[in-house]
């Protein structure tokens, strides 16, 4: 079995027929798709969609833009293990300074 093989300036007509019947067949597949996309937008904007609950929410005045900063914010702040934790990390931190309490110096008169 023989494959193509192009060289620069030369083809013979065989080869140059079935370039461009394949050229052709791939540009009328393609430009039927083009005009059916266009005449289906043409056809959706009659067509009104019930709102997203974002979009709702946002109509009805309840939903809250945040930035990503915010919501961070909101969540540490929200969290109960998260101010559980903090609360440990202060309480082990007093403990730490409690336990270098011997090695302070010390006065006493008698």
């Amino acid at each position: 079995m023989k494959f193509f093989s192009v060289y620069p300036g030369r083809l013979d007509s065989g080869k140059s027929a079935l370039l461009w019947a394949l050229c052709l067949s791939l540009a009328f597949i393609t430009l039927p798709a083009k005009v059916s996309v266009a005449q289906e937008d043409s056809a959706l904007k009659h067509i009104s969609l019930p709102l997203s609950p974002i979009e709702q929410a946002e109509k009805d005045g309840t939903a809250v833009r945040l930035s990503l900063k915010d919501i961070t914010k909101l969540a540490l702040q929200n969290n109960l293990d998260i101010a559980i934790s903090d609360t440990n990390e202060e309480l082990y931190q007093q403990k730490v300074l409690q336990a270098y309490g011997p090695y302070d110096p010390a006065i006493s008169v008698n």
